[in-house]
Order: C-alpha cells, then sequence, then structure tokens
C-alpha cells in the first residue's frame, strides 16, 4: 500500500507445484494511475525480504470486503483453492 499507486492491496498464498505456495498480490490503483505488475514486484524488492516478494499481481477494480471492512482474504482464494483437499500446500 506504500505503492502512490496503490489504494488498497491484499497478500495471499496460491498453490503452485514446486514450491507449495506462491506470493499473490491484489492490487487497486488509484483512479486515473496506472502502474504495470513489474514496477509493483520491484518495488516491493526494494522494501522487503526476497521471500516476501509476490511473484503475480493482479489489478483489480476493488476487493472483497467482510461484514466490518475488512478484506476478504478467504474469498480471494476461493478460485486458486477450489480444487484441491487442503488450503495449504
Amino acid at each position: 500500500n506504500q505503492h502512490p499507486a496503490v489504494v488498497m492491496s491484499a497478500c495471499i498464498g496460491v498453490p503452485d507445484p514446486d514450491w507449495g505456495e506462491l506470493v499473490t498480490v491484489f492490487v487497486v490503483l488509484r483512479d486515473g494511475l496506472k502502474c504495470s505488475d513489474e514496477e509493483i514486484i520491484e518495488f516491493c524488492k526494494a522494501r522487503t525480504s526476497s521471500y516476501m516478494v509476490p511473484k503475480k499481481v493482479y489489478f483489480k477494480e476493488n476487493l472483497p470486503l467482510t461484514q466490518i471492512g475488512k478484506i476478504d482474504k478467504k474469498e480471494l482464494k476461493k478460485d486458486f483453492w477450489k480444487d484441491k483437499e487442503r488450503q495449504i500446500n
């Protein structure tokens, strides 16, 4: 959320056959601003540990929220984990 073009973001783990999970981020951009997935990844590389840097970036118009206004990560994970027996690899 520190990137100037980002208004809101959420990070989750998605299944990966080699690593178990990959760090994936969902990003909502500020109105009128543009940003590439490479720019988000490079921004994160400069500010966090390498294992926390997202491998995939999805840009969304909005993120699902719970009834109390928190980002609903279960909803974000749903499509990635629907065919998996376990919710963590």
